[in-house]
């Protein structure tokens, strides 16, 4: 099994670090106090809204709006997200 949040961060990381320094990438990464290095926020839940913004845009050809519905971080049973097209293609 795959910790994807770790390997996001690795990612993420290294490509910030990369063009700026290390200092910067961690500041990014897990905010500027370390406040999103937790697991018991819901910065990681945000940010994965985010991933699935982009990732919903490409797919659907438009902009969509994503809504965190449920987050096992904050409490729920299961993570839901609503994903609404602003204009898909297929119209």
């Amino acid at each position: 099994m795959f910790n994807i949040r770790k390997i996001q961060e690795q990612i993420i990381s290294y490509s910030i670090a990369a063009v700026s320094n290390a200092e910067i990438a961690e500041a990014i990464v897990y905010g500027e106090n370390g406040e999103a290095a937790s697991e018991d926020n819901d910065t990681w839940c945000q940010c994965s809204a985010g991933y699935s913004k982009v990732l919903f845009e490409r797919a659907f050809q438009c902009n969509v709006e994503v809504a965190l519905l449920k987050s096992v971080k904050m409490g729920d049973d299961i993570c839901l997200m609503k994903i609404i097209p602003d204009a898909p293609v297929w119209r």
